[in-house]
């Protein structure tokens, strides 16, 4: 059966004949996306999103239209998720679909100088490529959100763009990305408060520098005198812990674990390892074990 039918199609008739209304359409596009949502079938939801959103565009009204396309971009992200979970087989439209439209509405936020909005859904994006795999994609997205927010809001992003450069082994990229953020953090004083959000930042800034600058390969040229001096703060003698960023047990920990590493010490090196692990957060802890196994290639297990 049709959907419009016998005296339900006369009484219907006119209003279908006439000149679109679309200003109607649009309300009935958004109350039709809302019911196929509530019906879990996303992509459907997301196609009548997307009308909806063709019609707020003939109306001019570009912030309804960018609410639109994010909630489009949402329902196809949902949909992909759904097949991936599930391990259909997909083309990968719906994803694309989903990373055109917030990428529509992106630029329509950013036309009307609406910037943190951008940044904001630019962590959307990120996190949900970040969620399907996609760590190359992410990072990129969170690069943009960490261009797009003031220096206190971007901390978190510029986080999570280190983090994804460790998920893909970019080791250099991640280093540079840290001095980037360090010096960032410097700027805003986050030394004035051992509570701080920026201290806190500060302490993880570090102990990822540490164990990046001994887990990479050397660097061609000299190193740079940032990460001299933060080296030589743990190794010299008059490098004791003096209240700064780091705890004090955290202090000597990594101090023992840079004479350690440099002394190509084993035994030593499982026992710090042990004891720093409860320390750090699990992209640590994945540079601590490639730096313990790299120390183990080059020098025989000891007993």
């Amino acid at each position: 059966m049709g959907l419009v039918q016998g005296p339900i199609f006369n009484m219907e008739r006119p209003r279908l004949l006439r000149k679109p209304n679309v200003p109607e359409a649009a309300e009935e596009f958004g109350r039709l996306a809302s019911r196929l949502a509530q019906s879990e079938l996303p992509e459907y939801a997301g196609l009548t999103q997307l009308a909806r959103a063709r019609c707020l565009e003939t109306l001019g009204s570009r912030t309804a239209e960018t609410d639109a396309l994010i909630a489009a971009a949402r329902q196809f992200m949902l949909a992909h998720q759904e097949q991936s979970d599930q391990h259909a087989a997909t083309s990968g439209a719906q994803l694309q679909a989903a990373i055109a439209l917030y990428n529509a509405a992106i630029r329509h936020q950013l036309s009307a100088q609406r910037g943190l909005l951008a940044a904001r859904t630019c962590l959307e994006l990120a996190h949900a490529l970040r969620r399907q795999g996609r760590t190359r994609q992410a990072l990129l997205y969170y690069q943009d959100a960490a261009d797009l927010q003031t220096p206190p809001a971007a901390l978190e992003s510029r986080e999570l763009a280190v983090r994804c450069q460790l998920e893909l082994v970019d080791l250099e990229a991640a280093l540079s990305s840290l001095d980037d953020m360090h010096t960032a953090l410097e700027e805003l004083g986050g030394s004035s408060s051992a509570h701080s959000l920026t201290a806190r930042y500060l302490r993880w800034c570090e102990v990822t520098q540490v164990l990046l600058l001994l887990a990479a390969e050397p660097p061609a040229g000299q190193p740079k005198p940032a990460h001299t001096r933060l080296l030589d703060g743990l190794t010299k003698p008059d490098g004791r812990h003096r209240g700064g960023h780091l705890s004090e047990c955290v202090h000597l920990l990594l101090q023992s674990l840079v004479l350690a590493v440099r002394r190509r010490h084993l035994s030593a090196l499982y026992r710090l390892e042990g004891d720093l692990r409860p320390h750090l957060d699990e992209s640590q802890r994945h540079l601590l074990d490639r730096l313990v196994r790299q120390v183990e290639t080059r020098v025989p297990a000891q007993k």
